[in-house]
């Protein structure tokens, strides 16, 4: 698959996700209305607001959220003086970009493929679309391996990985020590969760070749590898060990 297949693929979740969105939004909002406002929007003959959405493509959708975001989108992700949906907004006019790209046939190098991506995730989350969100997500994996290999090939033989930024720690679970394989520690998850057998906790782990982040235990982080760009493990999710104080 390639940045432009991502893309699309991202855009027809776009559309999966928005489209029980919006409508519910538009209608409970306007109510008998519905039909005359979509028309405004639209411009074009609108007799049935749910049957249009229906049919509506991830362009349409997000031009419907744009024109009508101060009336009816804005208080779904106004949550207060540090989130006044304005991240949200923000992402739709970021799509709605791509997609003219994408219209005009235009490539996608692989920063753009993943900025993509993860706009699309990003949104989808914030309705909330969990099943397509989960998908893209999924996509960007593909999409962080081809950045990796686009910005350098880090796997290749004979091209040396970046310096390490520090000798040899001797204590592997200090945040801001830095393996062989250049993965970063930065630190313990918060809340802390440990393993009720091993006494290890989970700490966060970041690629200083390719940006990925995940998780590892202590014990493990000496000799971890990326998952994303070097065939390294995940690691824990949050959902293992025990929480504590």
């Amino acid at each position: 698959m390639d940045n432009s297949d991502r893309v699309g693929r991202a855009r027809r979740l776009l559309k999966s996700g928005l489209a029980p969105f919006v409508s519910r939004e538009f209608v409970k909002h306007y109510g008998g209305r519905s039909a005359q406002e979509l028309r405004r929007i639209l411009r074009e003959p609108v007799q049935d607001a749910k049957g249009r959405f229906a049919t509506m493509d991830a362009a349409g959708l997000l031009r419907v959220m744009e024109r009508s975001w101060n009336e009816v989108f804005r208080r779904h992700f106004d949550h207060g003086e540090r989130n006044t949906g304005q991240t949200e907004r923000g992402l739709v006019l970021e799509l709605q970009e791509v997609r003219i790209r994408s219209a005009h046939d235009e490539s996608f190098s692989s920063v753009d493929a993943y900025r993509a991506l993860d706009s699309t995730h990003r949104l989808l989350t914030a309705i909330p679309a969990p099943k397509e969100a989960g998908e893209v997500d999924s996509m960007k994996v593909g999409a962080l391996r081809a950045l990796c290999e686009e910005l350098g090939g880090a796997l290749k033989p004979g091209i040396p990985k970046p310096p390490s930024r520090s000798s040899k720690p001797r204590n592997w679970a200090e945040p801001g020590t830095i393996n062989h394989n250049q993965q970063e520690n930065l630190g313990r998850v918060l809340p802390w969760r440990q393993s009720p057998k091993t006494g290890q906790y989970i700490h966060r782990m970041k690629c200083l070749v390719c940006g990925g982040e995940y998780h590892s235990w202590s014990g493990d982080i000496h000799h971890h590898k990326c998952p994303y760009c070097d065939g390294g493990a995940l690691g824990p999710d949050l959902s293992e060990g025990d929480v504590v104080s």
